[in-house]
This record gives structure tokens, sequence and C-alpha cells, in this order.
């Protein structure tokens, strides 16, 4: 099986006349689309001579935004893929995954809140419990969450959080 770059004249003439098409262009546009003049496309279409290397990746390039299938093969015509001459479509960046669901609020959980402020204040729970929820109950009443709250106490403090 012959390469493409090594193909009959007619099969470089259609596929020229189909870049043509795709461009809606003159010869002198379609010249312009591969860097020659209006007088060599004339030679190209008439059998006399045959697009080099780059002036088929050029007229990937021109075709490409009008018709993927032939800018890949003009491309292929020349020698390369669309990739390597900068044209594929760069792919989506892959999405980051969701975080993981926080496992439901349970006692044991808010148990263990209280508890780390009893420590602190060296107190015993029951006496610390009320105070805690009357300060979570104000904050919600506030429109803060945990997190917010954490962060404004970090700042003051001067930590990062």
């Amino acid at each position: 099986m012959a390469n493409d770059a090594q193909s009959p004249p007619e099969d470089a003439r259609r596929l020229l006349g189909e870049a043509k098409s795709a461009l809606v262009a003159t010869y002198e546009q379609l010249g312009v689309a591969a860097g020659v003049s209006k007088r060599t496309v004339q030679r190209w279409m008439n059998g006399q001579s045959s697009p080099i290397f780059f002036e088929w990746h050029a007229l990937a390039a021109a075709v490409y935004p009008r018709d993927l299938a032939l800018a890949e093969r003009l491309a292929k015509r020349g020698g390369a893929t669309l990739a390597a001459l900068g044209l594929e479509p760069k792919p989506a960046p892959e999405a980051e995954p969701a975080p993981a669901p926080k496992p439901p609020l349970e006692p044991k959980h808010v148990d263990s809140i209280v508890c780390a402020a009893a420590e602190l204040c060296d107190l015993p729970v029951r006496a610390v419990r009320p105070l805690v929820e009357a300060a979570f109950a104000r904050a919600v009443e506030l429109g803060y969450g945990a997190e917010e709250v954490a962060r404004a106490f970090a700042a003051r403090a001067g930590r990062k959080k």
C-alpha cells in the first residue's frame, strides 16, 4: 500500500478540491491559506505539481475549523496528525471528584465536642453542655457554621485554620 504522501496526483487534486470547497475559496484564497501563489494552486489542480508537507499542514489548519475529518486527511497527506500540528482539541480537564459525604451527625459526635470543651475548662460535662449548646445555637441564628466560627477563633488567636 502506498504512503499517502506518495499517492498519485489525482488524489492530491481531489483533496485540494475538497479543501477549496470547504473553505469556499478561490484558487487565490486557497493559495493564501497554503502560503503559495494562485499560479501554484493552478499547477496543483492541473496535476503539474503537488503541495509539499508544510503546505498540506497549512491547508489542514485552514480547514480544521470547518471540517475536522478533512483536516485530518490533509494533515495525514502531509505526514502529520492534527495533534502534531497543534490543532487537536485539548481534552477537557477532568472534574475533581466530589468530596465524600460527611457521616451523619450522631449523639456521640456532639458528646465529643462537649467533652473537648469540658476538658479545656476542667469542668464537668453537664456544666459545659448548656454553654456549648447556647454558643452553637447563637452561631446558627447568625447564619454561621462551625467551620466559619472555628476560622474566626483561629484568626483571633493568630493561627491559620
